[in-house]
């Protein structure tokens, strides 16, 4: 009966993995098509989904955010607003926004985008997440603000959702080609704005000036202009705070600390930051090494074309004008220069209680960008742009006035806090390290050959425009813990020492943000996969000599210190005011450890608030990485294109019975254009280590009885013991007919099997 049956597994695992190859050659074969087609970017319109953007008119903009609110209530997005939240009236009479129902006058929205899996509100990860602020518009007659931030919000939502698909595999591709054919963006891209939604919070106030949006008018219905309506060098109290915009802002930046705002215009095209008051006129901030890079970087991502060159860069006192009650400068400078705020005390609209504008010394301390979208407040729409390779500032025939500006914001996201990612151990790039609504993700585990004596692991910086220094650390240990480390002194006491180099023990570079792009250039990676890494790509040799047996493990994560420039200045003492060292939280939570404010929401007038935390610290760490000794000697396999696989990552993501399976060359499902060399090879790797598996273990069962690793097999097969039992396990050798069939019968199939479960257990 047992050969009887082994006889039949054979026969069917040669004609199973048979069709396996040919089915892998054909899909091949068309994947290799689609990548020669699409690679050159003029795709037709039969093949991609891209489209002109248009600016979205007020209704349009209520309905996608009630259908994001009824879609990702559960995992991304918190929908509220000013009058139900805060209290405040609706500004407007009868006849405006009609599509807001239950009253008369305009609406003020505000979306939050925050993973509420991984970052349960109140949670102390959620307390403690990076803050962004996007304002659209506080003049209403300046359209492109709230377009851009509409759309760059429609990216981080649909990449967040699709990223967080790993089963069926068929739907996670399918939502990654759509992606691709209609933004263009890719494995890595994706990747991006996933992790900016499960690593930050940003707050979206598309239309501040509701009222005056729909009715395209600069100021309110009772022409107040809301950005001279903030209490910020301003004389008198009854001067502030007259309209429900400047209100609506003044109640969001209240319960938060945000780190990096945005606050979009139109009639100019230039990004300027502070000072923008009369009474810091010809006078340099505290910050303003850090801004001029900051607002640099938003130019250069921005980028330009045929009619319109990259922003501006420069103060509002320079580059725009100054103004007395300033949304800018108040978010910048009101917790930390007193003798310039005054409570507010207006007369219009229902009582507003001027304690409302007393504020405590963590709120008001935000990067908050003026950027002028357009010369023209509403451009032409030939000047707005296309969806197509829209976060490619270099290609210029679909950039426009929405398409940059999407970019800016996106990039805002980005900057507020650095983060470290090993991306490549050899040739083999890993999968996505922060996968949305994941609570409890893996630790990221990749398999070796034996006898290695070096490996090669690359890391990439990013949040960040300068890395001073970065360095790769190990532990002997086995880290089963995705937390990451927050201070050198708390990777050491895990185990954790930092790697010494051949030349130098740090290595330094750009951001990929930068003005210089990307050092040391992802080229310099040896995965095939570079070109979509998104960072300056680090390179280490690893000494693993001493791993001698299989299972043998030692595990490295990177660490960067970056932007240590923004805490100098290059102007006199004279030039500064108030003459003092960096002031905004951006710049001190990622150089001064001693950094440390808090801002507690439950005021009686938000009951239902939490905390709000932000903590200075130097040293940025990537997830912690297990490399482990397989058993096998070279490879494991080869690709369809001939290429050889020897290191594999060991994951649980896309496989439907939850348990581990073995990815090589950085297999993750991808979109349409993607090199897929490393992609269907899992399909053979895992074949044909089952195979061996099963049919080691059907042959090892009648040769050794009494083996320990018998006890393995029925963990597997189950309590069916009697079906193992007949007589005729000495009718086989040890070089058994069932190992001469399989593709891979060099190697020592029951010892390959246990490596690999000392591994996944």
């Amino acid at each position: 009966m047992t050969k009887n049956l082994l006889s039949f597994f054979v026969l069917f695992s040669l004609l199973s993995f048979l069709r396996i190859v040919i089915v892998i050659n054909n899909v091949s074969a068309a994947d290799e098509s689609t990548t020669a087609a699409s690679s050159s970017k003029a795709s037709s319109s039969s093949s991609s989904s891209y489209y002109p953007y248009q600016i979205w008119d007020p209704s349009k903009i209520v309905t996608k955010l009630k259908e994001w609110n009824e879609k990702y209530s559960e995992s991304f997005v918190t929908l509220i607003t000013a009058q139900d939240e805060y209290g405040l009236d609706r500004a407007g009479t009868s006849k405006d926004c009609p599509f807001d129902e239950n009253g008369d006058g305009c609406i003020n929205y505000i979306l939050t985008i925050q993973d509420l899996k991984v970052h349960p509100i109140g949670s102390e990860s959620s307390n403690a997440l990076p803050e962004v602020f996007w304002s659209g518009c506080v003049h209403g007659n300046e359209r492109v603000g709230p377009t851009a931030v509409m759309e760059a919000t429609t990216l981080l939502l649909e990449s967040a959702q699709c990223e967080s698909i790993s089963k069926p595999i068929e739907e996670a591709n399918a939502c990654r080609r759509l992606l691709e054919r209609k933004y263009g963006i890719d494995n890595d891209r994706r990747q991006w704005l996933a992790r900016l939604v499960t690593t930050r919070r940003i707050v979206v106030l598309p239309t501040a000036n509701a009222v005056g949006y729909y009715r395209n008018t600069r100021e309110d219905e009772l022409l107040n202009d809301p950005n001279r309506d903030f209490p910020f060098d301003y004389p008198d109290g009854t001067k502030c705070m007259k309209t429900i915009a400047a209100r609506t802002i003044n109640e969001v930046m209240r319960r938060h600390i945000f780190q990096l705002g945005l606050t979009f215009h139109g009639g100019m095209e230039v990004v300027a930051y502070e000072w923008g008051a009369p009474s810091y006129y010809r006078f340099q901030s505290p910050d303003d090494t850090a801004q001029a890079q900051i607002a640099g970087a938003y130019s250069n991502y921005g980028g330009g074309w045929r009619k319109s060159h990259p922003y501006e860069v420069g103060t509002m006192n320079d580059k725009v004008y100054y103004v007395r009650g300033g949304m800018e400068d108040w978010a910048y400078a009101g917790s930390w220069v007193p003798e310039l705020v005054i409570p507010c005390e207006p007369t219009t609209y229902s009582p507003y209680a001027k304690e409302r504008t007393v504020y405590n010394n963590a709120t008001l301390r935000v990067f908050n960008m003026l950027v002028e979208t357009s010369n023209h407040k509403t451009p032409e729409p030939s000047m707005l742009g296309t969806s197509q390779e829209v976060l490619n500032k270099d290609f210029t025939e679909g950039n426009g006035h929405i398409s940059r500006n999407i970019r800016l914001s996106l990039l805002s996201a980005d900057l507020v806090q650095p983060y470290v990612r090993m991306v490549v151990v050899n040739d083999l790039a890993l999968s996505d390290d922060i996968v949305p609504m994941s609570v409890s993700p893996e630790p990221i585990r990749v398999m070796i050959p034996k006898h290695s004596q070096t490996i090669s692991v690359e890391w990439t910086v990013g949040g960040a425009l300068d890395i001073d220094e970065t360095t790769l650390w190990t532990s002997s240990s086995s880290h089963q813990s995705n937390t990451l480390f927050r201070t050198r002194e708390e990777a050491i006491q895990k185990g954790f020492q930092p790697q010494e180099q051949q030349e130098q023990k740090l290595m330094s570079g750009k951001g990929y943000f930068s003005a210089h792009g990307p050092q040391p250039h992802p080229s310099s990676s040896r995965s095939f996969d570079s070109n979509e890494i998104l960072g300056p790509v680090f390179v280490a040799e690893l000494d693993v000599s001493n791993l001698k047996n299989p299972g043998d493990s030692v595990t490295v994560a990177a660490s960067a210190r970056v932007d240590n420039a923004w805490t100098t200045t290059q102007f006199s003492h004279s030039i500064l005011k108030p003459d003092s060292g960096p002031q905004s939280h951006v710049v001190n939570a990622r150089t001064n450890p001693d950094w440390y404010f808090e801002v507690d929401s439950s005021d009686g007038m938000n009951p239902n608030g939490y905390k709000k935390v932000v903590r200075g610290q130097v040293d940025w760490f990537s997830q912690p990485l297990t490399i482990v000794v397989g058993d096998y000697d070279d490879t494991i396999g080869l690709t369809p294109a001939g290429r050889k696989v020897t290191t594999v990552e060991v994951s649980k993501r896309f496989n439907d019975d939850n348990k581990n399976v073995l990815l090589g060359g950085g297999v993750k499902p991808s979109s349409s254009t993607t090199n897929n060399a490393g992609r269907y090879p899992v399909l053979v790797i895992g074949f044909v280590l089952a195979t061996i598996f099963i049919g080691g273990v059907l042959v090892k069962v009648h040769q050794q009885k009494n083996d320990p690793r018998n006890e393995y097999s029925s963990s597997v097969h189950g309590d069916d013991d009697d079906e193992y039992d007949d007589d005729d396990d000495e009718s086989e050798g040890e070089d058994g007919s069932n190992g001469q069939n399989n593709s891979l019968s060099h190697r020592k199939d029951v010892e390959l099997s246990n490596i690999y479960r000392d591994v996944l257990s």
